[in-house]
């Protein structure tokens, strides 16, 4: 780490020198630069700095930053899977600006949500006939993977299968 950030952590009141020398430089004792070895690897695993400050100040303990930043990340691993999810299957498929912002908003459903919505359309009051129209221009702007049959709405809470074949008996 360069002499700029430890004086900038210094200045911050992240760490404190013990004196300065003649010349005057900020000297560190060894408590300080175990002090400097923990704000930079707190920096480095993506907390910002009234995090540090408050894991240095013993406002909270090292455990609860990091398990409130795991949960960030995995919402933020969750964000990134959907958006690459979406981008890859326009990229795929060449869809239009419609049938992107469709996908994207069906990606975005939870597990169940999803599932509700294929347990709508193939229980629709009873009347087949909506159901089945609606169904097919939704299977007709996601399109089938790979000709098997099935379609795939995932996310990282679980993946609904939805059979084409099962749907077909049920409309």
């Amino acid at each position: 780490m360069s002499a700029r950030t430890i004086r900038f952590w210094s200045d911050i009141g992240a760490v404190s020198p013990i004196a300065r020398s003649a010349g005057g430089y900020r000297l560190f004792d060894a408590a300080a630069v175990e002090r400097i070895e923990l704000v930079h690897t707190l920096r480095q695993l993506g907390l910002d700095l009234p995090t540090v400050h408050r894991v240095l100040e013993q406002q909270a303990t090292l455990a609860e930053v990091a398990e409130t930043h795991v949960r960030a990340l995995d919402a933020q691993i969750r964000s990134l899977r959907l958006s690459r999810a979406v981008l890859s299957t326009v990229a795929k498929r060449g869809t239009s600006t419609q049938e992107m912002t469709l996908i994207h908003k069906l990606a975005q459903l939870s597990a169940r949500e999803r599932q509700q919505i294929i347990d709508g359309f193939t229980n629709y009051g009873g009347s087949t006939t909506c159901c089945a129209g609606t169904w097919h221009a939704l299977v007709s702007i996601l399109g089938k993977s790979g000709g098997s049959g099935s379609f795939d709405f995932s996310d990282a809470s679980g993946t609904i299968d939805v059979h084409e074949s099962e749907c077909d008996r049920k409309i």
